[in-house]
């Protein structure tokens, strides 16, 4: 079984961004981020945190979810079974976007991902992209 260390690296180096980066998309501490990997013990508002950011289905959230509880439950887990109901109210970014995101990041080098990545955490320059779209399509006119 894996771990919940082992769920959100997986997901980080789906997206190919390194610590920092995820840290930076989830607005966690890099510190916090690296003990989530490591398995050490965060709170479970960060774990969800970072697996939404990290771009995880509603299903993976709760399949990490389990896994954080499960791990907190310790010696007792064995006693208890915990899963997912098979509905999930968690929200979390669609699949086909982060694969697209990913996709088109492919084609930059280290040091844009790592701005376009800096630059999606700016509130500013988020509500500034429907601008810029409709200024290239007007150019494009």
């Amino acid at each position: 079984m894996k771990t919940v260390g082992n769920k959100i690296r997986t997901l980080r180096e789906r997206m190919k961004i390194d610590i920092a980066g995820a840290a930076r998309l989830a607005r966690v501490s890099r510190e916090t981020q690296r003990k989530c990997e490591e398995g050490v013990a965060i709170k479970l508002k960060s774990v969800k945190q970072i697996a939404q950011a990290l771009g995880a289905s509603p299903s993976d959230v709760d399949d990490i979810i389990c896994s954080w509880l499960r791990a907190h439950a310790g010696t007792d887990a064995g006693r208890i079974e915990i899963q997912p109901s098979g509905k999930s109210r968690l929200r979390a970014v669609g699949r086909n976007v982060v694969e697209k995101i990913a996709e088109a990041a492919a084609g930059l080098t280290l040091a844009e991902q790592k701005e376009v990545l800096l630059a999606l955490t700016r509130q500013e320059v988020l509500r500034s992209i429907p601008h810029l779209n409709q200024l290239y399509q007007a150019s494009r006119r």
